[in-house]
């Protein structure tokens, strides 16, 4: 099998911690070989990095999420920058974004530190990894101002786990995000996730897990693992008509594209 990646899973969550080696080791039976672990606070940041400092081909990226912003001011991210800056493992800002899932009440906390970690990813020539939820609206008019704001065309980062329509993708696609895609796809009823995965340019798309969450079928509402982006793959592979070798190359070559990693 050729070589997979799973762009996004949080090995750093505590129902993982002291079980890395026995979940990576399953995960190449599966053909996984790189895991990317995102974070979503100062202590998940620093986690991040312990766990892949200690396994090669896993890496970290450090960030303060949109859905956890409420304890931190925008001086903790000096932290997170320095946590950036601390190792050579990490290799991206994330995860970061929107989310309005539960309310907009901090809608404006939320763009300030999305907008300061994507500054922070500028200034260590990182990419971001970018969380986006029921806030599409809101995100796309924040990077049209930040793009003009900066001077730049496009923004070098992931929509992890997308979920979000095929118009709203076409508008990402030409800022320069990747498009990842999680186990949802595979479910019997998303039509969206679907012609998104589809349609996403082939230069463009990733695999990820999400682990713990959105385990993609046949194990739906169980514990998800790096071991499933095989699952999420071949769903993939067969939904576009491609041979799931050659999307596992394709995938991991913009993986390393994206990251700026050698093989």
């Amino acid at each position: 099998m050729e070589r997979i990646v799973d762009s996004h899973a949080h090995l750093n969550e505590e129902r993982f911690l002291g079980h890395t080696k026995e979940i990576l080791d399953r995960a190449k039976e599966f053909g996984v070989e790189k895991v990317l672990i995102p974070s979503w606070d100062i202590e998940s940041s620093k986690k991040a990095i312990e766990i892949a400092e200690k396994f090669d081909n896993v890496y970290a990226a450090v960030s303060i999420h949109a859905q956890d912003v409420g304890p931190f001011v925008l001086e903790d991210l000096d932290t997170i920058k320095s946590l950036a800056k601390s190792s050579s493992k990490v290799i991206a800002i994330g995860e970061t974004g929107l989310d309005y899932h539960y309310g907009k009440e901090d809608a404006l906390k939320q763009k300030e530190f999305f907008i300061a970690q994507l500054d922070i990813a500028r200034e260590l020539n990182l990419p971001v990894i970018i969380h986006l939820r029921d806030a599409a609206g809101d995100y796309l008019d924040l990077i049209k101002e930040y793009t003009a704001s900066r001077n730049i065309k496009t923004i070098r980062g992931v929509m992890h786990s997308y979920s979000d329509s095929p118009e709203t993708m076409k508008a990402l696609l030409k800022y320069g995000f990747y498009i990842s895609f999680s186990g949802p796809v595979t479910f019997k009823n998303a039509r969206i996730q679907k012609e998104c995965a589809l349609n996403c340019p082939l230069d463009r798309i990733l695999v990820e897990t999400d682990s713990p969450y959105l385990s993609p079928e046949p194990f739906r509402g169980t514990t998800n693992e790096p071991k499933n982006t095989y699952y999420t793959l071949k769903y993939i592979a067969e939904l576009r008509n491609i041979d799931v070798f050659e999307l596992a190359k394709i995938t991991t070559n913009n993986f390393k594209k994206l990251f700026n990693l050698e093989d």
